[in-house]
């Protein structure tokens, strides 16, 4: 995976890069529905009770613990890559718990190796769902590609909107364990950013 940013270098050294960012904790626990629910054998679609907040608090203190166990030994990067590798074959591919992939800082900087600054346009989920035509507007700049109309645009959101997706609210407990555990890499991407927004508070 570390090749990747490299390999892209090498073949498009002129791409540009839209990231878009979730509240980790936002995004760590819709992961956990989506994927779990998904996954024939760990999770039966019609056993919610089995992905209820009080299942959910149990699992993330033990991913939790065993994420802290590792970086005592190793680096961030490192242990990113073990929490992965290490998951056992039935749970690798759905996702039960996903901590790494909302720890952006790392792959940012990974990237940022290989890539100016410049070349990437960095933004937040919720403030795409709350005023998507002013971002998109962003997004269409940044690429030099036409700007759309907000008739237009909007024209294309009602014929293309689905329904999201629905599952019990994260539980206040989870919340914080979820943040006490985000809120030191958030405040390195929001410094690294200069942008307190990607706190997340």
């Amino acid at each position: 995976l570390c090749e990747i940013p490299k390999l892209f270098k090498e073949i498009v050294p002129k791409a540009k890069f839209v990231i878009v960012m979730r509240n980790p904790a936002e995004r760590t626990y819709s992961d956990y529905w989506h994927f779990t629910l998904q996954c024939r054998g760990v999770v039966p679609q019609k056993s919610k009770e089995m992905v209820s907040n009080r299942v959910f608090f149990v699992h993330l203190q033990k991913e939790i613990d065993r994420f802290n166990d590792c970086l005592h030994k190793y680096s961030l990067s490192e242990c990113l890559h073990y929490i992965h590798v290490t998951a056992t074959p039935r749970l690798k591919g759905c996702g039960i718990f996903r901590l790494g992939i909302s720890v952006y800082i790392t792959y940012i900087q990974r990237w940022l190796q290989y890539f100016s600054r410049d070349q990437f346009l960095f933004l937040r989920q919720e403030d795409l769902a709350s005023d998507p035509y002013t971002v998109l507007k962003q997004v269409w700049n940044f690429l030099d590609l036409e700007v759309l109309s907000k008739d237009v645009f909007e024209k294309i959101i009602l014929e293309t909107t689905e329904e999201p997706s629905s599952y019990p609210p994260l539980s206040t407990k989870s919340r914080k364990l979820l943040n006490d555990f985000f809120n030191p890499f958030n405040t390195q991407l929001s410094i690294f950013l200069n942008d307190t927004k990607y706190l997340w508070k």
